[in-house]
């Protein structure tokens, strides 16, 4: 129902912001989408960084079932590439969403 989901929105974001800089922004991008904008990090560090934050999610023992996320990362240097980079991203989570698997890593320019 829309209070146990409203319940793991609200973990999720708890973990999103806690796994990331004072610096880097988390959003609400859509209805059970979260954008996170880290500053100065590379793909490699943004790939760990949500490594890490997809185990302690699975980990929340606060309802009957798991919560599992899926994950898109985009690299980008400069504000032109924001908007296909977050596409992208968008795509490649959908992508992890169907395969059940690592997720694509891209690089923009």
């Amino acid at each position: 129902g829309h209070l146990v989901g409203d319940a793991v929105l609200e973990e999720i974001s708890a973990e999103l912001k806690s796994s990331v800089r004072e610096e880097d922004i988390v959003v609400r991008y859509g209805g059970d989408e979260f954008l996170l904008l880290l500053k100065d990090c590379d793909i490699n560090k943004a790939e760990k960084i949500l490594t890490r934050t997809a185990e302690r999610i699975r980990n929340i023992d606060k309802f009957d079932f798991s919560v599992e996320i899926s994950y898109g990362v985009m690299e980008v240097s400069g504000k032109e590439g924001l908007l296909s980079a977050v596409q992208q991203a968008d795509k490649s989570m959908y992508e992890m969403k169907r395969n059940k698997s690592a997720p694509a890593l891209h690089r923009q320019a």
